[in-house]
């Protein structure tokens, strides 16, 4: 069941970049896991810096490649649920605006790491 909008991470680049303070730069095709295998020193150094609450990136995130890397656009039909009865929507930008500021918050992240 989809309770939002549909959207393709390659359009929210572009506005979570903005959110964030940061450049986009052309896509560049990799795999975070592989990618970010050996950055663990250098969080370490960054959640020392920032007084972040998890400086072991291992524990602190799971590397979810297969949402960034789908070769098929999927589109959900949600008039089923609308006549059921289920009204409210996500906004999916909202909601990923909503989770990065409670990082924030929870000093997961730092907005002054950007920009």
């Amino acid at each position: 069941m989809v309770s939002g909008d549909i959207y393709l991470w390659e359009r929210m680049w572009q506005d979570t970049a903005k959110y964030l303070g940061m450049e986009t730069a052309s896509p560049v095709p990799l795999t975070l896991a592989r990618h970010m295998h050996e950055k663990g020193e250098l969080w370490r150094e960054i959640a020392e810096r920032h007084n972040l609450i998890q400086p072991d990136l291992g524990k602190l995130v799971g590397w979810g490649d297969s949402i960034f890397h789908t070769e098929t656009v999927i589109i959900s039909d949600t008039n089923k649920i609308y006549r059921f009865g289920f009204t409210e929507r996500a906004d999916s930008k909202a909601s990923l605006f909503r989770a990065l500021d409670s990082l924030n918050k929870q000093r997961v992240r730092n907005t002054k790491m950007y920009g």
